[in-house]
């Protein structure tokens, strides 16, 4: 925990150091809550008396010019972090058709504008209004009402929106409490007493809670995105402060940002717990896999020697994953010479088996590649958690989940006829008190975690019998478009584009149209689209529009074109 934690702080540190990111981060911070100001003001201009209909336009619309609350939210204020409602329906109401002004509820019904402003007035406005107003905010000590915020979690339905309503409320009430305007020394400078960071998706939240408990001893109740956040922001702040005493009580709103992507950027997937020691990454190319898995290495602080990687193939046997026999020279009388050789994964397991305090990551790329039932053999059956050799079992002392594998016999027979190979073997036991006689098993030890990777486009997982399927955890990787705008974008904000937001929005909007048009016009499925590594791969995007269809359709020619074994005659191009 220790060493994840360390980690952490350090990569806080680069972010915090970059200053021709900061500059861009901070200018858009603030283009960001000086648009959020312009709605709380607009909102609260609008009289206690209105039947609900200005509200209704401003916080819900189908407009061209998307300036509406729910679309800020949602989209305008990436800069604070993604935030999602899940469900459109979560909205509690919103526009369906604007010819005819059909709305629908949380329930989703459909409502005319007449109830559609009524039901707003009773289940929406009532929200939006105490958050406008800030009922939710303390007025002693800048730090937020218990009470106030669980009616909100209770009532409004899009927990992740909710908290970014409420984050930039806090920020602008700390930054504009004395009406001041808001200025770039303010967001660099201006300590946020109540702080929040900008990721809200709960079971990412859940995750560094847990390990910031773990640190902590701290185990108060958590049943809210923003408590979870602040419990975060807090812990995290407390553990850089600790580094350097210099640092304020609080973090400003660009140190949160700073931990925000600190803490979102290292956050992954990969797990692992004592009932599932074996996992497999599967999806398109391009969709982040390696770098995944290169991550939670880089994360938990994994030692170079105590991970491996290889790469399989149609050609990979299980001579080369368990042991075999291979010509290792020539004879005096001119024949070849054959020893029994150990595998990767058997030298593994025994250096493992060696390091019982330690843990050991076997990583497989392109595991689908090569015949997994020939490679793995008889291993296949320890390689479930519950039947891995217990190192620290003191009760596991009749070897009861070790086997004799393919060549067990002839190691046994070598090792009995005075061949030096004892500790080249996973276990060796004496069967004769007399004779000395040895027998050979193998096991693969509870300290190993295995990871493999595949893409689907090369083999899918239906061609995995269940018995390989169900000894693995399978996690789907996808095309990830909130990366691909957030890249984007800053990348758009570094070349000084203007509108760099709109732009960044409409290129992901046109990835998202050709992968959709991979799967159902082209009837291939999500495993033959491109993954968002792919997209990322333009840099030449400075020119608007048709520079980014030309340079989608460069990427279909150079990718997907081998695949259809299209020609300029079949109709795809």
């Amino acid at each position: 925990m220790d060493i994840i934690l360390n980690n952490l702080c350090d990569e806080y540190g680069k972010y915090k150091i970059n200053s021709k990111e900061k500059k861009t981060i901070i200018k858009k911070i603030k283009i960001t809550l000086n648009e959020w100001r312009d709605y709380s003001s607009a909102w609260k201009d609008i009289k206690d008396n209105d039947d609900g209909g200005a509200k209704l336009d401003m916080y819900t619309s189908l407009t061209k010019d998307k300036n509406y609350i729910c679309n800020f939210l949602e989209r305008g204020s990436t800069v604070f972090g993604s935030s999602k409602p899940g469900f459109s329906n979560n909205y509690m109401i919103y526009r369906v058709n604007n010819d005819n002004n059909e709305y629908k509820n949380l329930n989703n019904e459909t409502l005319d504008t007449k109830r559609a402003k009524s039901y707003f007035k009773d289940n929406v406005e009532v929200i939006f209004n105490k958050i406008f107003e800030r009922n939710f905010i303390s007025d002693t000590d800048n730090t937020i009402n218990k009470e106030e915020i669980e009616m909100l979690y209770e009532k409004y339905s899009a927990h992740q929106i909710l908290t970014k309503a409420i984050l930039l409320e806090i920020y602008l009430n700390t930054l504009t409490n004395d009406n001041n305007s808001i200025t770039e020394d303010l967001i660099n400078k201006k300590e946020i007493p109540y702080p929040l960071i900008g990721i809200y998706k709960d079971e990412v939240l859940d995750k560094w809670v847990e390990i910031f408990r773990d640190y902590n001893n701290d185990n108060n109740v958590l049943n809210y995105t923003c408590q979870k956040s602040n419990f975060i922001a807090t812990k995290f702040w407390g553990l850089i402060k600790g580094n350097n005493a210099d640092l304020p009580e609080n973090p400003t709103i660009y140190d949160l940002w700073c931990m925000t992507e600190t803490l979102w950027n290292w956050n992954t997937k990969i797990s692992f717990d004592d009932d599932n020691k074996n996992i497999i990454l599967y999806g398109a190319p391009g969709t982040g896999k390696t770098y995944e898995v290169d991550k939670f290495l880089k994360v938990n602080g994994i030692a170079k020697d105590c991970f491996t990687k290889v790469q399989f193939h149609p050609n990979y046997t299980y001579e080369d994953f368990i042991d075999g026999l291979r010509p290792c020279g020539v004879t005096d009388s001119g024949q070849i010479k054959f020893d029994l050789v150990n595998g990767i994964f058997k030298d593994f397991c025994i250096k493992a088996k060696n390091n019982k305090d330690k843990n050991f990551y076997f990583i497989v790329d392109e595991i689908n590649r090569a015949n997994l039932n020939s490679v793995l053999g008889e291993t296949l059956s320890i390689l479930e958690t519950p039947y891995r050799d217990k190192l620290n079992d003191k009760d596991n002392i009749n070897n009861t989940n070790l086997i004799e594998t393919t060549n067990s016999k002839l190691a046994s027979n070598l090792i009995n006829e005075g061949v030096d190979l004892k500790d080249k073997q996973y276990k060796v036991t004496e069967i004769g008190t007399d004779n000395k006689t040895y027998k050979v098993l193998f096991g693969i030890p509870d300290n190993i975690y295995f990871i493999g990777m595949m893409n689907d486009v090369d083999k899918s997982i239906d061609t995995f019998d269940l018995a390989l399927r169900r000894r693995f955890r399978w996690i789907n990787y996808t095309c990830d478009y909130e990366v691909i705008n957030q890249e984007i974008f800053y990348f758009l904000c570094e070349i000084g584009k203007d509108k760099a937001e709109e732009m960044a929005s409409q290129y992901v909007t046109n990835c998202q149209n050709l992968n959709t048009y991979i799967e159902k016009e082209l009837g291939l499925g999500t495993s033959y689209q491109f993954g968002h590594s792919f997209f990322l791969k333009i840099t030449k995007i400075n020119t608007a529009n048709t520079n980014l269809k030309n340079a989608q359709i460069k990427l279909f020619d150079e990718y997907l074109k081998p695949t259809l074994n299209c020609t300029p005659e079949c109709g795809h191009g």
